[in-house]
């Protein structure tokens, strides 16, 4: 039988934590092992996509690194 797939994570918010910096957080789902987090430039994401990852039960993440002045589009899928 296939294996179910984790739900989608809800509840995305961010808050800038400097110029090149913003953390954000969701509500962690189940069955999950980890997360994908995309950003880019492009609110489609079709290009420029950067991907950050984390373990199983994470509900949070600091990007850093970012440009100063710039919107970026975010997205997390649960993996």
């Amino acid at each position: 039988s296939a294996a179910t797939p984790p739900a989608t994570p809800s509840g995305l918010t961010a808050s800038a934590a400097g110029a090149s910096q913003i953390n954000l957080s969701w509500n962690d789902v189940s069955g999950e092992t980890g997360y994908a987090v995309d950003y880019s430039t492009s609110a489609t994401f079709a290009a420029g996509v950067t991907t950050l990852t984390t373990g199983a039960n994470a509900s949070t993440l600091s990007v850093t690194g970012l440009a100063a002045g710039t919107t970026y589009h975010f997205r997390v899928r649960a993996t």
